[in-house]
This record gives C-alpha cells, structure tokens and sequence, in this order.
C-alpha cells in the first residue's frame, strides 16, 4: 500500500566477515539440520507499505532470519569467526547474538528469549519475542504485535480492529472494536458497505462469522484510506450506525443492516 509520506529506509549495510572455514566451526552452521519450511511469517508495516517475511519453524518454534530483516531495516550484521557470536548494531544500539544461548545482549543489558538464536546454514534465526525483547528497544519506533504477527515501523497509526457479527429477527448487526479509537466513515458503494479509518494501516485480529442472507462477505479494502468492507446479500434493504465506548481508548462501531421486510 504506497503512501504520500516520506519513505522509510531500506538501505542496509550488511557486513559478514566469516569465511567457509570458519563457518564451519560455528555450533550450527554447516552441516546442521535444515530449518523446516516457512511458517505463518510476519508482516512488516512501514510509511512505505505493507511487506510480507517469512518465518521457519525450527525445534517447535517460529523463527525468524534476521538477514530479511536486515533487508528491511537500515541494519548492520557483523559475525565474529572467533566467537561464533553476532553483533547487529540499529543507529547507536548494538545487540549481541550467541548460537544456541537464549541470553542476548541489547546494549549491554541482557535480555531473555524463548528460544536461543540458531545458526542454520549460513542463516541466522531468531524466535520471534526477539522482536519486541530486543529488536525494538535497540531500533526505537517499533512495535511488535504478537497476536497478529504485525511488526509496525515508523510510528504509525494502526487501531487493531476486531469485528464480530450477529443475527437477529429484526436484523443483523456487525460490531467493529477499534483500539484506539480512530475517526471513521462509512459509504455504500454499490453492493459493498465501505468503512474507512484516519489510520495509516489496520490490525485486524478477529474476522467476523458472517450468517443469514444480509451480508455475504468480509474482507479488507485494497488502495486509499485503510479501511474494511462487506458484501452485502440480496436480502439488504438499509443500515443504521451507532458508536459505543470500548477498553483502552476504543471505540465499538456498530452497525445495524436491516431487510426488506426489517425497513418495511
């Protein structure tokens, strides 16, 4: 999803200073057990739009490879043949990465992780807490969200969504729980009921389990202001708005679609 805004950098200066023999030496490089194919991954949200990375699991856990995220992020990698150890410096930060020691160390403070950082051919794999545990307190301006694997660069402004849907006699009615609230619209575009948000992206942690003959499907709108639309039945005849205060700063948009026989 392109932006008007300023770019998010992408550069990075990656510095790998192992030769073969050396790689050899290191507990899990060479001659290790491959790393299963890709998992879920994660999704990287910048000023620049949205980019996918994918993750492995290794031994039971997500992981993720941190040459992708260097990839992403203006981030230096620097192995150390001696030590097997790895240093990824972010700006003035610098974390320290041992193979196989679930201790890291975020500019000099040690951090634990749920699983130790691997070295798999040629790779370095990280679980995925090392996001948020260190990565994020070393880059700044960063949030990891566990639940939705979303990884938010930049300081944008991105309202989890969460949306449920019930039937009833007189009509059905969607709710949309934003955190934290973000001001909205709402347009009827032919055969779709459009709602857009004041966001720069949307977290969307709980799809609605659409019934009945209203409302046909859900789905997140692509191009222009982020936002969500349903898909709306043969039966749908008009609809009705009203907000509601939710936990944390947000707000419940609910919104009431009625039927023909519902309007009449």
């Amino acid at each position: 999803m392109a932006r008007s805004r300023s770019a998010f950098p992408v550069s990075i200066a990656v510095c790998t200073l192992a030769v073969a023999a050396a790689v050899a030496a290191v507990p899990g490089g060479v001659g290790a057990p491959a790393a299963q194919p890709p998992a879920a991954g994660v999704t990287v949200v910048s000023p620049a739009g949205r980019t996918h990375v994918d993750t492995v699991d290794h031994d039971g856990h997500a992981m993720i490879d941190l040459g992708d995220l260097a990839r992403l992020f203006p981030l230096e990698l620097d192995e150390d043949p001696r030590t097997g150890s790895l240093s990824l410096v972010a700006g003035d930060a610098v974390i320290i990465l041992t193979p196989d020691q679930q201790l890291v160390s975020v500019d000099g403070r040690l951090v634990s992780l749920r699983a130790a950082p691997r070295r798999v051919r040629g790779r370095w794999l990280a679980p995925l807490d090392f996001l948020d545990r260190a990565l994020a307190p070393a880059y700044g301006e960063l949030e990891f969200r566990a639940q939705s694997r979303l990884l938010i660069a930049g300081g944008l402004r991105v309202p989890t969504v969460a949306a449920r849907y019930r039937t009833g006699a007189g009509g059905d009615q969607l709710r949309l729980e934003v955190t934290p609230a973000a001001a909205h619209a709402i347009e009827e575009r032919a055969d779709r009921l459009v709602v857009t948000f004041e966001a720069d992206d949307l977290d969307l942690v709980r799809l609605p389990q659409l019934r009945g003959d209203l409302a046909t499907a859900f789905e997140r709108t692509a191009g222009g202001r982020p936002g969500v639309a349903v898909h709306l039945g043969r039966a749908f005849d008009t609809y009705g708005v009203a907000s509601e205060p939710a936990p944390n700063g947000g707000a419940t948009l609910v919104i009431e679609l009625r039927g023909v026989r519902a309007a009449a």
